[in-house]
């Protein structure tokens, strides 16, 4: 059973479809096309404060979370956000996007994790 569900992860990752409802609309590339902040597509480029929309009062939170081989940047605004999740090469792979509680997968492949991490870095505030 293990190398059944290595398999699906496997085939998740690589853009296979699914018909799962974590499904995702779009590709990252599609999603990110045009922005110029707030969807950086490495992790060195997540790590830049350059990279998000912060200190002139229109940004939100920005942290970064590690799961693993998965990295998380995360930003949240007071009841909206965006969870950008990057792989083991630092390669952008997934979008998240909630508002309030509901969140749902924008863009990308893969599975949203929970993360659990208890050091969280703080690349830039409101």
């Amino acid at each position: 059973m293990p190398h059944v569900m290595r398999l699906l992860l496997a085939l998740a990752l690589a853009g296979c479809a699914s018909d799962s409802a974590d499904s995702c609309p779009m590709t990252v590339e599609k999603y990110c096309d045009g922005k110029t902040r707030n969807c950086p597509p490495t992790l060195s480029d997540a790590q830049k404060v350059a990279s998000w929309n912060c200190g002139n009062g229109n940004g939100g939170l920005v942290t970064l979370t590690s799961c693993g081989d998965v990295h998380i940047a995360s930003i949240a605004f007071i009841d909206a956000g965006e969870d950008f999740y990057y792989d083991a090469n630092g390669q952008l792979f997934r979008v998240e996007e909630f508002v309030n509680t509901t969140q749902h997968c924008a863009a990308g492949a893969g599975e949203a994790l929970e993360c659990n991490d208890p050091n969280p870095i703080t690349i830039c505030t409101p």
